[in-house]
């Protein structure tokens, strides 16, 4: 269980150039700006898949557990959430003889992350080395790409590798996957909600990746 942020989350809007007591910023920007009050009270932190990528020991070369916090980029107040779910998972997971905590990736275009949502893992048993599979929307350094046009591809490959290689995971046991566009586009938009996988159990839809069951590309 991940404690939850601070909402209202007032260094955002203090950040904003707003002064004075809590409840006066909270009137001024709810006639200048009800778009900003909102974000300062929303969270998407009840999501712990959306919180961070993890690789098990099992997985990582030097035998601790990987921890990267989601950017969360896709979203603006999504994407005020990462210093803070750094700083828990930091505090939950304290021993540097067990766990690395990485920082979240760039908060660009490049770089959206949305942490396990995207990620899976298929192996014998709990224990045992596995093979992790990494699933993005798109290729954020192709010109012309395949992807959504409906919704944003929240999860970009780039991303998905940068996570990757920051884990320490042996190159040939990790897949990267592109999710099919047009599942985004109908509002699939992260992976754990058309596919899962535990230990030797692989269960997807049959149209959930390029290249799947009457695929376009």
């Amino acid at each position: 269980m991940l404690p939850p942020h601070e909402r209202p989350y007032f260094p955002l809007l203090r950040n904003k150039g707003y002064r004075g007591a809590d409840a006066d910023i909270l009137e001024r920007i709810g006639r200048d700006d009800p778009g900003l009050l909102l974000s300062s009270h929303i969270a998407s932190s009840m999501w712990a898949a959306n919180a961070a990528t993890v690789s098990p020991s099992s997985d990582t070369n030097d035998g601790r557990v990987h921890i990267t916090p989601a950017n969360l980029h896709s979203q603006f107040h999504r994407s005020i959430e990462a210093p803070f779910t750094s700083f828990l998972l930091k505090r939950i997971f304290r021993d540097a003889d067990f766990f690395v905590h990485h920082p979240p990736l760039a908060n660009n275009d490049v770089f959206g992350d949305e942490g396990a949502a995207n990620h899976m893992r298929l192996c014998r048993s709990y224990g045992a080395e596995g093979i992790e599979l990494f699933i993005y929307g798109r290729e954020a350094a192709r010109s012309k790409p395949p992807g959504p046009s409906r919704f944003p591809a929240r999860q970009t490959k780039e991303s998905s590798m940068t996570v990757a290689r920051r884990h320490g995971l042996d190159n040939q046991a990790v897949l990267f996957i592109q999710q099919s566009p047009h599942l985004i586009d109908a509002g699939v938009f992260h992976n754990d909600v058309i596919a899962v996988s535990n230990r030797d159990l692989f269960f997807f839809h049959e149209k959930a990746f390029v290249g799947g069951s009457d695929e376009w590309y």
